[in-house]
């Protein structure tokens, strides 16, 4: 055997493989900068509403009990906020909280209110309560709550992509950079 093959062996997998492993974070940067965000207020304001869309795709995820419908649940979430958007008569809050509702139901009737169910349900009150602070303050003070919220629920996708429950960690680790680097933009740009 030559030594360049045993070497070649023994480094483990080329870049290109380790780069395809990381695509969801290549996507997730990819994502972020199409959609750069800025602290300006109504920038700010639209953030702490999506803030609270971030921890609803992990309940529904959690509710069906299948992490891999995640990325499908982000779609229709997604297609939701669109669509909500285009109207006044529907606050985004109110269908969240039907949507929230119904996921619990659900939950029920199929018996997945588990440890992660509700482990779900006490992630999405603690970021639904930064999304409302962030609301109803000052703009100075909405920008660090919606920056501590998205960089904090970045924090919780990556604890999800460690113990690979809830949701696909794929999903996890695409949230997670998608999160932390909107975070950090919020407090960085101006």
């Amino acid at each position: 055997m030559d030594v360049r093959t045993e070497s070649k062996r023994e480094s483990g997998p080329s870049s290109v493989v380790a780069a395809a492993h990381r695509w969801p974070s290549a996507v997730a940067v990819v994502v972020t900068v199409l959609v750069w965000p800025s602290g300006a207020e109504q920038t700010v304001r639209v953030l702490a509403e999506m803030l609270v869309l971030l921890p609803m795709i992990y309940l529904l995820t959690a509710a069906v009990g299948r992490p891999r419908v995640v990325w499908l649940v982000l779609a229709a979430l997604g297609a939701s906020f669109a669509l909500v958007g285009t109207q006044d008569r529907v606050p985004f809050s109110f269908v969240l909280a039907a949507v929230a509702a119904g996921a619990v139901g659900w939950a029920w009737a199929f018996d997945r209110l588990d440890r992660v169910f509700w482990t779900q349900i006490a992630g999405t009150l603690v970021f639904v309560a930064i999304a409302l602070a962030a609301q109803h303050t000052d703009p100075t003070a909405a920008r660090y709550l919606v920056a501590a919220g998205w960089i904090g629920h970045g924090l919780w996708d990556f604890a999800h992509h460690r113990a690979n429950r809830a949701v696909a960690r794929s999903f996890a680790e695409f949230c997670a950079v998608v999160d932390v680097l909107i975070g950090a933009a919020v407090l960085l740009v101006p």
